[in-house]
């Protein structure tokens, strides 16, 4: 089942659970057909972002710094690099709080 086609569900569908038929069942088979539809679709093309980044210029012998525009994947809705700004306000307070503690001792 392709992804556009759940996407006009809504979330809403009906099923027609025969007698004898045990909900469970039906309920698990029905997830099971969703989820390997999902999956077997193509993910959506990861957005790009332009970055300018510092760095030697190419040819030069000498140490010269220039900027170069690149363009870069942006991690914003990748789902292993999401972290919320809770979560970094935790991470920071529990660094902090470590150096805290360095500079009393």
């Amino acid at each position: 089942m392709a992804s556009a086609g759940l996407a006009r569900l809504h979330g809403l569908f009906a099923t027609y659970k025969p007698p004898g038929l045990k909900w469970k069942f039906l309920r698990d088979t029905v997830e099971t057909q969703l989820l390997k539809g999902l999956n077997a679709g193509t993910p959506p093309a990861q957005e790009q972002r332009v970055r300018f980044l510092l760095g030697p210029m190419e040819g030069s012998e000498e140490k010269e710094l220039t900027l170069t525009a690149r363009s870069v994947p942006s991690l914003i809705n990748h789902p292993l690099d999401h972290v919320t700004r809770e979560k970094l306000d935790r991470i920071l307070a529990m660094i902090q709080g470590s150096h805290q503690k360095a500079l009393v001792t």
